[in-house]
């Protein structure tokens, strides 16, 4: 009996527009076990899987980072509101339907395994890149919800991942760039990261560990090459019995990519995500093989693992048509979701915005008017009787929208301290600043905006959150939803 190609750990990392997919049709001849794909159209995400479906020896599984549903990555797609608005919400029913939406676009698409949800806690300000991904600060908050989106998920037939093991929201380093670290005892880690994995892992299809150095864990080596966090702690101590994925590999986090896979296979990862170069890590691979240095009954436990998997998936099953991607039932669902994850920061005292008031109009970050992120909300504005006028300096009131968020590769979510300033100093001239976040919570508090007389979080950018939080401005609706920070 032959032996399983090596090449099935590998799940390279696709990106439309950029991978040549003659090089994916290489890959999957080799034998690997599936990839993670990055943007595309629906067309063109349908359409390469179909053709690496067809033309690969053995059964693919395409799995994306579709956190905020299909539309987060691909434009036909429904944007789905953050984790952190349904956090705000706490309502149990929007986590599965969030779950839904997101498993039913995806497999209208071709893939089966949704890498989410994020289960790191957004316990530390300055975190780049945790954030709005994250259900809230609290632990049980996010036991709650993401365990109703893991219903979601599993009944509507895909497979789930939790991320970022043992914890990514305490860190201050986003580790696309370099390695965080989170130096926290065991105890602290015990109460809070690792609590929704103690509650969790059990029912999740599977985990992935960040490129993380937790040194009250491990002293010497980061969480995706560490014995003791990944199997130790995750498979034996909190018995998750699922598929164990790295990170993306191409990540500035590693430094070393030879030790990290060598390390995280012996340390019972079964899937590694997203190389550099997969046909380098494909051939390092076999070469570990041959040389014996990776034990065949740890190989064979992560076929094991992965066969598990696919068994769960029929070639032959009816999928969603394309069409379902944006349909209105999902755009309609994202609507209704939306005044209730909605949240005060600063409650108004009265009503925020008035009809014919004359309002100064700021988006941080974002730069002219022609690049305004908040198209639709001042859209809602203007038909509410808002008057947005930057022409002169006599406005009644200054609005401040901001949509910072996480993005990869960034390192920085925050405001910079030059625009602190130049909004401290603009807002001076007003006798009424009313902020509003499309993203991070965190933005206003740190402003320290002495005329803040309302600030609204609504978490998310999608079209409906801005109509919403325009309407809420105005005090057409009533916020639903609280802070979960």
């Amino acid at each position: 009996m032959s032996k399983v190609p090596i090449e099935r750990l590998v799940y390279p990392g696709f990106w439309f527009g950029k991978t040549d997919p003659r090089d994916a049709l290489k890959l999957a001849q080799r034998g690997v076990g599936g990839f993670c794909l990055y943007g595309g159209t629906a067309h063109e995400v349908l359409n390469l899987v179909n053709w690496l479906n067809h033309e690969s020896k053995s059964q693919l599984l395409f799995c994306a980072d579709y956190e905020d549903g299909v539309g987060q990555w691909v434009p036909e797609g429904t944007l789905l509101p953050s984790n952190m608005a349904i956090g705000a919400s706490g309502s149990r029913a929007f986590a599965v339907r969030k779950a839904e939406i997101t498993a039913i676009e995806a497999s209208a698409l071709g893939v089966d395994w949704i890498l989410a949800p994020v289960v790191d806690l957004a316990n530390n300000p300055n975190n780049p890149i945790v954030n709005t991904r994250a259900f809230g600060a609290s632990p049980e908050l996010v036991v709650e919800m993401a365990g109703a989106y893991l219903h979601g998920i599993r009944q509507s037939g895909s497979f789930s991942c939790l991320k970022h093991f043992p914890g990514h929201g305490a860190t201050e380093k986003d580790s696309h760039l370099e390695l965080p670290v989170i130096n926290v005892s065991p105890a602290e880690l015990r109460k809070n990261e690792l609590r929704p994995y103690d509650k969790l892992a059990g029912q999740s299809d599977a985990v992935m560990v960040g490129h993380i150095m937790a040194p009250k864990l491990d002293a010497k080596l980061a969480a995706t090459s560490s014995n003791k966090i990944m199997n130790r702690l995750l498979r034996w101590d909190m018995r998750h019995h699922g598929r164990v994925v790295t990170d993306a590999l191409l990540m500035g986090a590693v430094s070393d990519w030879r030790q990290t896979v060598l390390l995280a296979l012996i340390s019972g990862a079964d899937t590694l995500l997203a190389p550099q170069d997969p046909f380098e890590v494909c051939d390092f691979l076999c070469a570990l093989r041959q040389l014996e240095v990776v034990p065949e009954a740890v190989l064979a436990a992560a076929f094991a693992r992965q066969d598990a998997m696919l068994k769960a998936v029929d070639p032959a099953r009816k999928r969603p048509d394309i069409s379902v991607l944006g349909c209105a039932e999902h755009r309609l669902a994202v609507e209704q979701m939306s005044d209730a994850c909605l949240a005060w920061q600063q409650r108004p005292q009265a009503i925020a915005l008035r009809r014919e008031d004359r309002v100064y109009y700021e988006e941080p970050s974002t730069g002219s008017e022609e690049e305004w992120k908040g198209a639709v909300f001042l859209e809602e504005l203007r038909k509410l009787g808002i008057i947005i006028d930057n022409t002169t300096p006599d406005a009644d009131k200054m609005l401040i929208a901001s949509f910072s968020r996480p993005r990869a590769f960034s390192g920085s979510i925050n405001l910079d301290p030059r625009e602190r300033e130049y909004l401290r100093h603009r807002a001076g001239d007003y006798r009424e600043v009313v902020g509003v976040s499309f993203g991070s919570p965190f933005v206003f508090p740190q402003l320290g905006l002495p005329h803040l007389s309302a600030g609204l979080c609504a978490f998310s950018h999608t079209p409906e959150f801005q109509r919403a939080a325009a309407r809420a401005l105005c005090g057409f609706a009533e916020p639903g939803g609280t802070m979960p920070v």
